[in-house]
């Protein structure tokens, strides 16, 4: 869009010569008018201003007599008779034009400089008196309003309903702010006061029983029996449940007589003071009726670093023997594994013995490995999540010193568990090979700029969780010198896996994790697979030659589709992986595109799309063969693809046919791709999915970072209806480590 037609200085004369006609001399101003009115209504407001102050710029460069040329070609009258300064026909409209831009840019303030402006150059409008008025209703000046659409009201003889409505509205306004004022007491007003009073003093003449009898009064927790109680208090929560308690003694004692409303409590953060207060609270109301309670989620944490070893300590040692805690979530960063061991034993193991799911955010001791015992003392524990951000290593154990394998090294040389044992205050070591045969779910994620180490390792490789169901691993590094954890040979211990999720490891290679599906069948059922790598390592080709073998064995079989048939979401982004690669998996039939509804391949470098004159042959992604064979995808990510543009996107656009189930897609951070093939494909999309309602639009669709794609563009999809929802945020973070982004606690 070009705006060269106008100009922001004021000494130019738009007249070349005085041939000119009045028309052509208008023609600038006109067209300014028309382009600051276009982008007004397509919410431009800013550039709206600035061009309709532009245009102001040239009708004040006009001399007198190219406006009295002017006014002669709309046929107005060109001599006024106070000899005043006459102005271009469209002058008033203009700034009009600016005031509404200033009242929609929230400057009130220059909107009211402009208003005031045009009262005086025309005193007769209408129209300026209401937005005059308006602003002033905006500025809360009430006086100066009155006055002003009391003005416009004198000048068109009471015949505005605007007018009139504003009026009425600022004396409501007027009347409010002049509480213990003296005011004007309308005489049939103050009749109808009167009688209302009498009315009243009858009222209180009557006797208060009959007052008690027409007046209804409904306690809904206080009459509603005891036994329909506990169908409406487990619809709120427990902070939602104290604070009605505080009503009344009467609702308080309603409240606390049904405890087993009380589900969650979020103690996050808290100080000690308070917190031995509730401690006190569970003491008095929960151990009063002999019976047994279950809470589903205690979250605790420390608002001050200092008193984190106290709560924890009062939490583990007076907790009432009559609750049994299902979720415990304790956020203390200065404890330590050893100092959380202790205190669970000294505190007792009623605390810890039907506890099913715990997570702890602490600070990690690789010499003592206390986890292990962590888990132990929780013999019904389903799910365990490690949060460490933080190491702590003696000074003269130079062994395990950070940024040394030394812990791996004391795991190699041990080939059983040590156990130390709390008599001998660590003293003992006791040989057991311990199964935790609950536990489900493991999370472990680890500061990785803090901690060198592998937690849990030793009880990976010895396979001691054989119900595993859920492993998440990110942060931590794997030794080198144990070849078993670089090669994945560990997760042969975990058959029953539904779900892997392995990111921003060192040392961890996705080539090394694919030889293992390659050569081993490792899984029965595994239905989500995420593997992010933290750098890139050498490209990746889906080697399926069969290993070297004499003549008389039996060349071995492939895996790949034993352990990916069953992969409903796979996530393999930031990865070195190959387009090829990628295209072998899908056309081999490795991955079930009947089951697989997720797939992320953003941020692969080494994934290229047809038209882009990839280096590389193997670096291309077939496109119609993966979308063919996946077609019950129904998210697909594509972030930080820096093959993805214009040219590319045609290829989707051509296979859309395929993505009859897709719900959602992210193409964010794409720099080169511009808004024209994202329409086209939407509106492809939404013409090859009619159904008997109409085209049916993508669900969601992510385009946070795609700088080339224009806002226009951006409305005009969402007023066409062909995106249900659209982010776009051109300033958004681009993120690529393990965080927020990555992992949520469920």
């Amino acid at each position: 869009m070009s705006y060269k037609f106008i100009t922001k200085n004021k000494k130019y004369t738009p007249m070349s010569s005085p041939g000119n006609s009045g028309v052509a001399i208008d023609s600038t101003v006109l067209k300014a008018i028309e382009l600051g009115t276009r982008l007004f209504k397509s919410g431009e407001y800013l550039q709206a201003k600035r061009i309709f102050t532009n245009a102001l710029r040239v009708c004040d460069s006009y001399s007198q007599e190219q406006i009295m040329r002017i006014r002669n070609a709309y046929q107005l009258d060109t001599a006024r008779p106070d000899n005043k300064r006459l102005y271009h026909p469209r002058y008033i409209k203009i700034l009009d034009n600016i005031c509404a831009c200033y009242e929609k840019l929230n400057d009130l303030k220059s909107c009211l400089d402009v208003s005031q402006r045009l009262l005086k150059l025309e005193p007769g409008n209408i129209k300026c008196y209401i937005r005059c008025t308006r602003t002033l209703i905006k500025l809360k000046d009430w006086k100066r309003a009155y006055k002003t659409c009391s003005r416009g009201l004198q000048l068109c003889n009471n015949d505005s309903n605007h007018l009139r409505q504003q009026k009425q509205f600022i004396k409501n306004n007027m009347v409010q702010k002049q509480d213990g004022k003296r005011s004007y007491i309308d005489p049939s007003e103050e009749t109808k006061i009167a009688k209302k009073r009498k009315n009243n003093n009858f009222l209180e003449s009557l006797p208060k029983k009959k007052i008690k009898g027409s007046t209804k009064k409904t306690d809904l927790v206080g009459n509603l029996p005891i036994e329909i109680l506990p169908i409406i208090f487990q619809r709120f929560t427990t902070n939602e449940l104290v604070t009605l308690s505080l009503v009344c003694n009467k609702w308080r004692d309603k409240i606390l007589y049904h405890l087993d409303c009380f589900q969650e409590f979020n103690l996050a953060p808290i100080n000690f003071k308070n917190f031995v207060k509730f401690m006190d609270f569970l003491q008095q109301n929960f151990t009063r009726t002999y019976r047994k309670y279950i809470l589903s989620q205690v979250k605790v944490s420390s608002r001050i670093t200092s008193e984190e070893l106290r709560i924890t300590q009062l939490l583990f040692s007076k907790m009432p023997k009559c609750i049994n805690i299902e979720r415990l979530i304790l956020s203390m960063p200065t404890l330590t594994t050893t100092q959380i061991f202790k205190l669970m034993v000294r505190g007792g193991t009623d605390f810890f013995a039907r506890l099913l799911e715990l997570s702890l955010m602490i600070t990690y001791r690789p010499d003592k490995q206390h986890e292990l015992e962590i888990l132990q003392t929780c013999p019904l524990l389903k799910k365990i999540e490690l949060i460490f951000v933080n190491s702590l290593v003696p000074i003269f154990d130079g062994n395990n010193s950070v940024g040394r394998d030394g812990s791996f090294n004391v795991m190699a040389r041990h080939t059983n568990m040590q156990i130390p044992t709390v008599d001998n205050d660590e003293q003992g070591i006791v040989e057991e090979k311990v199964i935790y045969s609950e536990l489900e779910k493991i999370t472990l994620i680890c500061d990785k700029k803090k901690i060198k180490n592998f937690p849990l390792c030793r009880a990976l490789l010895r396979g001691q969780f054989p119900l595993l169901q859920k492993l998440t691993i990110t942060g931590v590094t794997f030794p080198m010198n144990n070849q078993d954890i670089i090669n994945f040979q560990w997760l042969l211990n975990f058959p029953d896996l539904k779900e892997l999720w392995i990111e921003d490891n060192d040392n961890c290679e996705l080539s090394k994790f694919l030889q293992l599906l390659k050569f081993s069948n490792v899984w029965k059922n595994l239905e989500k697979l995420t593997f992010r790598e933290n750098k890139l390592y050498p490209i990746i080709n889906l080697d399926e030659d069969q290993p070297v073998t004499n003549d008389n064995e039996v060349p071995s079989m492939l895996f790949y589709k034993e352990n990916l048939q069953n992969l409903e979401k796979l996530d393999l982004m930031g990865t070195s992986i190959s387009g090829s690669a990628l295209t072998r998996l899908c056309e081999q039939e490795y991955l079930d595109g009947r089951k697989l509804r997720s797939l992320n391949i953003g941020n692969c470098p080494n994934i290229q799309f047809p038209n882009n004159h990839a280096h590389a042959a193997r670096m291309i992604l077939d496109v119609n063969a993966v979308l063919k064979r996946l077609s019950k995808l129904e998210e697909i990510n594509l972030s930080h693809l820096s093959s993805l543009n214009d040219s590319t996107m045609k290829s989707f656009i051509i296979n859309v046919p395929f993505l009859e189930n897709l719900k959602r897609l992210d193409i964010s951070h794409n720099f080169e791709i511009t808004g024209i093939s994202i329409y086209e494909f939407l509106k492809k999309f939404q013409m090859d999915h009619d159904n008997e309602a109409g085209g049916q639009p993508l669900a969601y669709l992510n385009i946070d970072g795609c700088s080339q794609v224009s806002h226009i563009t951006v409305n005009m999809i969402r007023a066409q209806n062909l995106v249900t929802q659209v982010d776009c945020v051109y300033e958004r973070d681009v993120w690529r480590k393990f965080g927020i982004n990555s992992y949520s606690y469920s």
